[in-house]
């Protein structure tokens, strides 16, 4: 999520609308989000917004709830979840290919052009992109980060140090 935001900022976006836990949104407007959201609370998909883009981390909403929310040539990527959630974004994507824009594919990206990596890497020799460090554990403290990562309660990386 951080990265995400960021990498949508430094690439354009005019306004960005993130959703998140509570405790995380004060971060998220940190990173240049130009809304935020308490998934807790608001349920971004009843509202009248529609959206270029929806980058999903969990992936647990119903495909047909996202795409009422997506505009005409918008698109719904999928970048995590459960296993569960990615079988069932992938089992959906022959259906969703043919709608529209193929507005309910899903995506995984990773940079395969040199130009991309540069880039990135441009990003973040000028602070345009950071990295979020929540919290750093040792190795032998490594259940310890897992346990912290478990919570959903961290703000940008857990990290384990070697």
């Amino acid at each position: 999520g951080s990265y995400a935001v960021q990498l949508a900022r430094a690439s354009g976006a005019s306004s960005i609308t993130a959703v998140d836990s509570a405790a995380k949104l004060p971060a998220v407007t940190g990173l240049g989000a130009d809304r935020v959201l308490d998934f807790r609370r608001d349920d971004w998909t009843s509202l009248d917004d529609t959206y270029d883009v929806v980058v999903d981390f969990e992936g647990w909403l119903p495909l047909h709830r996202v795409r009422r929310r997506l505009d005409r040539t918008g698109r719904y990527v999928i970048t995590g979840g459960s296993l569960g959630v990615l079988a069932r974004a992938a089992a959906a994507t022959p259906w969703t290919a043919v709608t529209p824009g193929g507005r309910l594919s899903v995506l995984l990206w990773k940079p395969h052009r040199r130009s991309d990596l540069e880039a990135l890497l441009a990003d973040v020799a000028t602070g345009r992109i950071r990295a979020v460090v929540d919290s750093t554990y040792p190795l032998e403290r490594t259940a310890d980060a897992f346990a912290r990562f478990a919570s959903g309660e961290f703000v940008g990386k857990v990290v384990v140090t070697v």
